[in-house]
């Protein structure tokens, strides 16, 4: 939710557009959830339930997969 009293960096569509731009820049299409997390925790510093929202919502866009091993998969439909 978008509020005008939190950080926009802790909303979870700019942490999705984040997460998403790791993605488009990186020549890999998966990545290890905690790395990605200490990825997105080197850009901001955000609890790890924070960053598990940001994926629910990337998930739900259908822009996001797991793997079988909890891998993070870049596939946008």
């Amino acid at each position: 939710m978008i509020t005008i009293d939190t950080d926009p960096k802790a909303n979870l569509i700019y942490l999705g557009g984040y997460i998403i731009k790791l993605f488009q820049n990186s020549n890999s299409r998966r990545i290890e959830i905690t790395i990605l997390y200490d990825y997105v925790n080197d850009f901001i510093e955000l609890s790890f339930e924070l960053f598990l929202y940001s994926l629910d919502w990337l998930f739900i866009i259908d822009v996001i997969e797991l793997d079988e091993n909890g891998d993070v998969i870049y596939a946008p439909k």
